[in-house]
């Protein structure tokens, strides 16, 4: 049986954000850290993050999915000529 009162509270603690990110979008030159821990999935185009440093790079395309756990730091960019559409998750 499902616990009603346990899954929407677990539900509602989570926030989900579809994004378009413009060719050459980015969320700054500085890492950033979150106490929520995050999650995403590439819809369409490319996502380049970086986290824990500049050395720990990786691009995702359609279908990749991501996580980062608390307090992970991290950044982001769309480095293509194209947009990129990813759905954000975060707890």
């Amino acid at each position: 049986t499902l616990d009603r009162s346990s899954a929407a509270s677990d539900v509602y603690k989570r926030q989900m954000l579809d994004s378009l990110l413009a060719p050459g979008a980015n969320s700054g030159e500085q890492s950033m850290s979150d106490r929520a821990e995050q999650a995403g999935f590439v819809l369409e185009g490319e996502l380049t993050l970086w986290v824990d440093g500049e050395n720990d790079v990786v691009t995702l395309g359609p279908g990749d999915s991501f996580h980062l756990p608390s307090f992970a730091r991290c950044r982001y960019a769309n480095l293509t000529d194209l947009p990129a559409r990813v759905l954000w998750v975060y707890n």
